[in-house]
C-alpha cells in the first residue's frame, strides 16, 4: 500500500509541474521558476536571460496536416529543444506553440548561442510527416528595472514579434 501511494504522489507532483504533451515545465511552474530567478538576479546581481520561442506558421500545419501532425511537431520540437539547453536551463510550454526558456547565469551572448542551436536543430531535420519547420526567438536579459516576471516576459515577447516581423526563422534580442 505504501509503495502505491508514493507512486501516485510522484505522478501527481509531476502532473502539477509538467506539460503532459511535452514533458517540459507547464506555464505556471515555469513562471514560478522565472520569478525566483529574477529575484536572485536582483539580490545577487547575477545575469539571467529568458527566451520566448514560437513555431513559425504553426496554424498552417494544423490546417493542412491536421491536429495530430501539429501535436507531433510540438512533441518533437520539445525534444529537440531539450538537447540544445544547458543543464541549468528550464524550458516550458507557455501555451499552444509558444515556448519559454529560462537561462540562469546567462548573458545575452550565452542566450544567443542556445537560441542558434535551437534554430539549427529545427531547421536541419524534418518533423513527422516530412514537415519542414522553423522557429522565431526573442531574448531578454534580466534587468534591475523590470517590475516583475510579466515585464520580463513581455520584453522577450516584443523581441520575438520583431523576429517574426523581420522574416521569421531568426533571433532578436531585446534592447
Amino acid at each position: 500500500m505504501g509503495h502505491k501511494v508514493r507512486v501516485q504522489n510522484k505522478l501527481l507532483q509531476q502532473l502539477a509541474v509538467a506539460d503532459p504533451a511535452t514533458g517540459l515545465a507547464n506555464r505556471r511552474h515555469w513562471l514560478e521558476a522565472a520569478g525566483d530567478e529574477l529575484e536572485r538576479c536582483r539580490q545577487v546581481g547575477r545575469p539571467a536571460c529568458l527566451m520566448m520561442i514560437d513555431i513559425d506558421h504553426f496554424k498552417r500545419i494544423n490546417d493542412s496536416q491536421g491536429h495530430t501532425a501539429g501535436d507531433q511537431v510540438i512533441e518533437e520540437f520539445a525534444a529537440r529543444l531539450r538537447h540544445c539547453l544547458r543543464a541549468a536551463d528550464i524550458a516550458g510550454r507557455y501555451g499552444g506553440d509558444e515556448f519559454a526558456v529560462l537561462l540562469p547565469q546567462a548573458d545575452a551572448g550565452d542566450a544567443l548561442a542556445v537560441a542558434q542551436r535551437a534554430l539549427a536543430a529545427v531547421r536541419e531535420r524534418t518533423f513527422g510527416h516530412g514537415l519542414h519547420c522553423t522557429i522565431s526567438v526573442g531574448i531578454a536579459a534580466a534587468d534591475p528595472g523590470l517590475a516583475d516576471t510579466g515585464a520580463w516576459v513581455r520584453k522577450a515577447d516584443a523581441a520575438l514579434y520583431r523576429a517574426k516581423a523581420a522574416g521569421r526563422d531568426r533571433v532578436e534580442i531585446a534592447d
